[in-house]
């Protein structure tokens, strides 16, 4: 007994203790096993004497839960919390030592109740921590600890059983940590990554983006704050990597997600291999890699996910709670790696790993609702591959009981909803004969509510609200299906939002291709044609339409407001401004983070403008009235590809009309796309003289044109009532306004052809003077006023660039504008370089480009203008949407396929043509496919002299004089279309 102990044996309890403690300290930080055990003994040496008890009992909990974290033995776990209640059961010991024994026991009980899902140790735990926090204690560094472990329990009981309350309060003590923190306190790095993750908990929960920022930001300085020797850098890593996945998933921003796994690489590498925590870093390295998968496509990421996945369930003793998480990312990995290879044997692993998880969840209603979700979503493939009735059947089931489980304001719900959705529609589409209409209406009805659910991810409400609104079209409720598609549309934007790297923003908006025809087919299915205008509008050109927002006409504003208008140019001046390659910048760099900080306040300022009288719908999608062009001009016609009926939309005067296309089915349009590019390439490709072949080639393109004739351009011009007109000056003119991979074909260049493969009379360039616009805004806004200047000319001109062939007509080209009677700059050869050429743009008023020009099919925002640095500088698409000159009239684009955009995207219209055209330039002449210089040399002669006058040049007739030279061109070179009807103006 300690009472029976004299004073020597007192003595020696405190040397074995200061022993024991400073044994402790030196084992941790070396992790050093064979040194741990021996404070183990110190510590259960002196933890009779009454004076030393209740500290040495204390650190023994200390020691004892360290050794299981280095060994995961849940018999050290046990006995952690077995000496720490034994320590506030001894008498004795100063109140500061209770209480840090209190707050040692409390997390030994939160780690055994992480472990095992002991519901009781963790109210034990809780109550602990409030009870030293009530103590009102002094000592800086107990009180941290006090609070950072208290917000830490509180954390795991939400996470447990789901109380907002718990978080909240959980995010409350968090930060009360923080803030007592003492100057260089020791722990630093562990206080704030616990903060980090109860944010990260808290978006999980809500979705509120403020909290998943926060989350990251606190990461980010934990990781700062945790040398290499830190004991707790690994998990700090890791928490960090899988912060910055979860914004990944989040926003699209790709940037994370490389940050994600560079960060959770290092926490894997960092961490001991006997480690217990090692396989909840494999686990979260492997999740991020299946996130990778949805940007990258690599099946190499699904390999890898499956691998470190397989790896981490290997390593999880049975019975940890943890388990269940990683089976249900292994069943969603294994699924993705079914879907892109058809190993059914992944589709099997993808259920049993499933049912699993579900089978041993301990982690409450609201984790075992993710666990059915998962369940659901691998039966659900397993029946689109087998089409057994019995896995839609469970799979359907599974889903309910999901959403049976967790909160009706739950953000997952929308997944949920929608899986049921998917699940209910394939049933009546794929397996169930006898009453597909039933299903059909109760997948609307999910959908309906996914779509509805306003705290859930954007890109599952956009896909919900698509889902619904087709699923109601196929079953022929047109007012259903506007009324879903409608929503999505709304919501596109939000894909793609401001601080986002371009690139990643194209990728978010590929996604969701034919979304606004589709919409649009359907308001047309009802008559509604403003509607179906505004749809398209508003579902079409979203990237150019943030950049023409970024150029709004300020003048009344400045009016009611001027520092509020010099806040908003300024903002938008910022945000319009070249952001470095975001793939040679990590998810840490300067720019990305004030990309998102002007994304963040773009929208502040935009609120505080819409407060003021008269502004309330500033930068609101525009009207039917304020899209019509105006009564002088011709009229607009947006020619709308959609599985649900393609037609052409005649935008002139208040009364919209429409003209069905049945032949342009978006089937057809892409067997059109697919014999023009053949015929294009191996004309393109031709190294020997082959005329026979050539023409057979160039028969093919005529056959395109012909069929565009009869498809879409024939039947538009005879419902004008616009008949062939031999004099050019008399031709009317149109805009056409292309949707989906229409875009890729000269609806100006159509012609029909007789029996014998002759062109017949009265083609489109016998009737009409053709123009081009991505959107009906960017139109407008090609036709806003201009103030008088003299006309200047830049013309730029690379006739040879390393690893590009040699274009010697460029050169003549050259010299004849040289001789026209305006004031010209000239940038040739090694004199063409991007910042040159950039700094040039902003004070001429022509430009003229005759170089080569290279096309990125998968992020049109690469497509560029080759220069004589284009190796280390080129003059991107990016690049030039930014120059905004100050009196843009013509860009000549004397190049290959500068007007072709990205079959991925062809909504968006983004390609060197358009770009020039949002910079500012009224007129741009473009091509839709690669040229020969020499033949297409004579139709730039031809231009310029169309739009040379006395006095110099006259901006208003360019697209007359396109329109002519490429007339005399046809008629020159008929049999020939690959030469004469890739060039297009776009514009005013």
């Amino acid at each position: 007994m300690a009472s029976d102990k004299g004073e020597g044996s007192e003595d020696t309890a405190h040397v074995l203790y200061e022993e024991g403690v400073a044994v402790l300290e030196e084992a941790r930080r070396l992790r050093d096993e064979p040194l741990l055990s021996r404070a183990v003994g110190l510590l259960r040496c002196c933890a009779d004497t009454r004076d030393t008890r209740v500290a040495a009992l204390s650190a023994l909990d200390v020691a004892l839960k360290t050794r299981y974290s280095w060994t995961g033995a849940l018999a050290d776990l046990r006995g952690a919390t077995e000496a720490g209640r034994a320590a506030l059961d001894a008498r004795g010991g100063s109140r500061p030592d209770r209480a840090a024994a209190m707050m040692n026991l409390a997390d030994s009980l939160r780690v055994l109740a992480e472990r095992t899902g002991d519901g009781d140790a963790l109210d034990e735990a809780i109550r602990l921590g409030e009870a030293v926090d009530a103590q009102g204690h002094t000592d800086p560094v107990l009180r941290v600890v006090t609070l950072n472990n208290l917000g830490l329990c509180l954390r795991v009981r939400f996470e447990a059983s789901g109380d907002l309350a718990d978080v909240r309060r959980a995010a409350a003590f968090g930060q009360r940590a923080v803030d007592a923190m003492p100057d260089q306190y020791a722990d630093a790095a562990s206080v704030l990554s616990n903060l980090a993750g109860t944010h990260q908990t808290w978006f999980e929960r809500t979705h509120e983006p403020s909290a998943l920022d926060r989350a990251v930001d606190l990461g980010r300085r934990a990781s700062k704050a945790a040398p290499d020797e830190h004991p707790s850098r690994a998990s700090i890593l890791s928490n960090l990597g899988t912060a910055l996945q979860i914004r990944c998933e989040a926003t699209g921003d790709s940037a994370d997600l490389r940050a994600a796994i560079e960060t959770g690489g290092a926490a894997v590498r960092a961490t001991h291999p006997h480690d217990p925590a090692l396989p909840a870093r494999l686990a979260n390295l492997g999740t991020a890699h299946v996130t990778r998968f949805g940007i990258s496509g690599d099946p190499q990421d699904l390999d890898d996910a499956v691998r470190l996945l397989e790896g981490a369930i290997e390593e999880t003793e049975v019975g940890d709670p943890a388990l269940t998480g990683r089976l249900a990312n292994l069943s969603v990995a294994a699924r993705l790696r079914f879907d892109e290879s058809g190993d059914v044997s992944d589709l099997d692993l993808s259920v049993t790993a499933g049912r699993r998880a579900v089978r041993e969840c301990r982690s409450g209603r609201q984790g075992l609702a993710g666990h059915l979700s998962n369940l659901g979503a691998a039966l659900r493939a397993r029946f689109r591959s087998s089409r057994d009735p019995g896995d839609a059947e469970e799979s359907a089931a599974v889903f309910r009981q999901a959403l049976d489980m967790g909160p009706v304001d739950h953000p997952r719900r929308a997944a949920f909803l929608s899986n049921l959705g998917g699940v209910l529609y394939e049933r009546a589409t794929l397996g169930d004969p006898v009453a597909p209409t039933h299903h059909g209406a109760l997948a609307v009805s999910a959908f309906r509510e996914a779509a509805g659910i306003p705290t859930a991810q954007t890109r599952v409400r956009v896909a919900a609200g698509a889902a619904w609104g087709r699923v109601a079209a196929e079953l022929g409720d047109w007012e259903t299906a506007v009324a879903g598609l409608r929503l999505a549309v709304g919501l596109l934007g939000l894909r793609a939002p401001r601080e986002l790297a371009r690139e990643d923003q194209e990728r978010e908006l590929a996604e969701h291709t034919a979304l606004a025809s589709d919409a649009a087919a359907c308001a047309i299915r009802l008559c509604d044609l403003p509607q179906a205008v505004r749809l398209l509008e508003q579902g079409r050109g979203i990237l150019l339409g943030q950049a023409l927002d970024a150029r709004t006409d300020l003048t009344d504003l400045r009016r009611r407001d001027t520092a509020l208008a010099d806040r908003f140019h300024e903002v938008c001046h910022r945000l319009d401004s070249p952001v470095p390659d975001s793939s040679h910048t990590g998810g840490d760099s300067t720019a990305v983070r004030e990309c998102r900080d002007l994304a963040g306040e773009f929208g502040t300022v935009l609120g505080a403008i819409r407060t003021l009288p008269g502004f309330e719908t500033f930068l609101d999608p525009p009207s039917f009235s304020e899209l019509v062009p105006p009564s002088d001009t011709g009229p607009a016609i947006l020619v709308n590809l959609s599985e649900l009926g393609s037609d052409a939309l005649i935008v002139h005067g208040n009364h919209p009309s429409h003209v069905p296309l049945p032949l342009a089915t978006p089937a057809a349009v892409r067997a059109q796309v697919s014999v023009l590019l053949a015929a294009l390439e191996f004309v393109q490709g031709e190294d020997t003289p082959d005329r026979d072949a050539r023409k057979r080639e160039e028969r093919h393109i005529r056959g395109v044109l012909d069929w565009l004739w009869h498809a879409v351009t024939g039947p538009v011009l005879r419902h004008l009532d616009i008949p062939a007109m031999p004099d050019p000056g008399r031709r009317p003119r149109v805009w056409w306004i292309p949707t989906g991979l229409l875009s890729f074909l000269p609806l100006h260049a159509a012609e029909r052809q007789d029996t014998h493969g002759h062109p017949g009379a009265g083609g489109a360039l016998d009737r009409v003077v053709s123009s081009y616009s991505p959107t009906l805004r960017s139109l407008s806004y090609s036709r806003r006023p201009q103030p008088p200047g003299h006309d200047r000319l830049l013309v730029v001109s690379t006739a040879a660039v390393p690893g590009h062939a040699v274009l010697p007509a460029t050169r003549r080209e050259t010299a004849r504008l040289g001789a026209l009677p305006v004031a010209k700059t000239l940038l040739i050869r090694e004199a063409a370089t991007r910042t040159r050429v950039l700094t040039a743009l902003a004070d001429h008023s022509w430009a003229h480009f005759a170089c080569h020009a290279t096309t990125d099919t998968a992020y049109p925002s690469r497509s560029a203008l080759v220069l004589h640095d284009h190796d280390s500088a080129p003059l991107r698409v990016s690049d030039i949407v930014t120059a905004r000159p100050a009196d843009a009239k013509v860009a000549y684009l004397s190049a290959c396929s500068t007007a072709q955009g990205a079959a991925l995207l062809p909504d968006e219209g983004i390609h060197i043509t358009s770009a020039f055209h949002l910079a500012g330039y009224r007129h741009v002449v473009g091509t839709l496919w690669p040229v020969d210089d020499h033949p297409v040399g004579r139709i730039t002669r031809d231009f310029y002299r169309g739009v040379g006058t006395d006095e110099g040049l006259s901006a208003e007739s360019a697209a007359l004089a396109l329109h002519s030279a490429v007339h005399d061109a046809r008629r020159r070179m008929h049999g020939y279309p690959s030469v004469w009807a890739a060039h297009v103006h776009v514009g005013a």
